[in-house]
């Protein structure tokens, strides 16, 4: 089989699982970032569309009138749009986790541009996500995106994603996960220093002598940084089952969607 002859003979539905591929690549961890150029990101979605179409189940008929086509690519776009950042957002949520140490921290005041995301981060939460993306990518997770993405064909085939009001609800509980998810991240932090603040106003009580703030503020970022580097092993494993819960919540969000 000619796959190019395949594709410039049936060109509109061609261009309706590009429209899907290239707006879930847009979207999505790694592939989306601003650091991959535009061009490289719709090569890459023209060559996988090239391999998907043989075998993905396509629609034998079109919509007569141009303005029901651009509905079906709208559809389309719209469903990318959705898959792209349900992954996005559970992503999110680990970089909220590091934000809410670094106030607790005092490093609140101390943003950067996460190069990722171009996007003001703090110190913690963009190194949060660096080492998400860094476990993200050495349990082969951009693979599983490409298996989500070919499976999404499946279930639900072009042209026949319905909005319903279970969708909504899915889409909102998959925010409030992200809050999930960024409080379990600061939970020993948080814990642990909100107990080291404790010492130190019982200690500013007993010696008040002490210049608790210039003091406790060094304590502070020790314990942070302290907890931090503890807990790094069992953070492997939090991001594990946070990427395995991205796969399983986007899979649950295409079942919802047709």
């Amino acid at each position: 089989m000619n796959w190019i002859q395949v594709a410039t003979t049936r060109f509109e539905l061609f261009i309706l699982v590009f429209a899907r591929v290239f707006t879930v690549f847009s979207t999505v961890p790694i592939f989306g970032t601003s650091q991959i150029p535009t061009q490289a990101k719709i090569a890459f979605s023209y060559f996988v569309v090239l391999i998907l179409f043989p075998v993905i189940p396509l629609p034998k008929e079109l919509p007569s009138s141009l303005i029901l086509y651009f509905f079906m690519l709208g559809k389309e776009i719209l469903f990318g749009l959705i898959i792209g950042y349900v992954s996005f957002i559970l992503f999110s949520g680990i970089q909220i986790g590091g934000q809410i140490i670094d106030l607790l921290i005092g490093f609140g005041l101390a943003n950067v541009i996460n190069p990722i995301s171009n996007i003001q981060v703090s110190i913690m939460g963009n190194f949060q996500y660096i080492i998400a993306l860094l476990v993200f990518v050495s349990m082969n997770g951009h693979f599983y995106l490409l298996l989500a993405l070919s499976q999404s064909f499946h279930i639900v085939p072009v042209g026949t994603m319905q909005l319903s009001a279970k969708a909504f609800l899915t889409f909102d509980s998959f925010l409030s996960k992200m809050f999930v998810i960024a409080f379990e991240l600061a939970f020993p932090s948080v814990a642990a220093l909100f107990i080291t603040n404790i010492a130190l106003g019982v200690i500013s009580r007993f010696v008040p002598q002490l210049n608790v703030f210039f003091v406790g503020f060094a304590i502070t970022i020790f314990v942070g940084f302290l907890v931090t580097i503890i807990t790094l092993n069992g953070l492997m494993a939090f991001h594990a089952r946070v990427f395995h819960d991205i796969f399983s919540e986007m899979m649950a969000m295409m079942r919802v969607l047709r």
